[in-house]
């Protein structure tokens, strides 16, 4: 089954924590990871149910994708059926945003 690359595809990231929960932060990384160029980002700041942390983030980002191996890569990955775990792009050594097709969450 042939996946379409999608230039315009929009990206839901469900959770994030204060820190990167910032609009230039994301267009950071999704700059340097050469995914594409961000447009616009809707973030949604929740009480987390947690006490000790406070609050919590997600985000909807506009993003115009670079069509190249690694996009549509990441592409394939948010568009493939069952689990999502996967489409992980790393922000740091350790930490890292999941990453959605926000097709279905707005």
């Amino acid at each position: 089954m042939a996946n379409t690359f999608n230039k315009n595809m929009k990206v839901y990231i469900p959770l994030m924590n204060t820190y990167w929960a910032n609009e230039d932060r994301i267009k950071e990384v999704f700059r340097k990871d050469q995914l594409g160029e961000v447009k616009k980002v809707k973030i949604v700041r929740k009480i987390s149910t947690k006490k000790e942390t406070g609050y919590i983030h997600s985000a909807f980002v506009d993003i115009e994708w670079y069509q190249n191996e690694h996009s549509e890569k990441m592409q394939r990955i948010m568009n493939a059926p069952g689990i999502v775990s996967e489409s992980k792009l790393m922000i740091d050594e350790k930490w890292y945003f999941l990453l959605l097709n926000s097709s279905n969450r707005r």
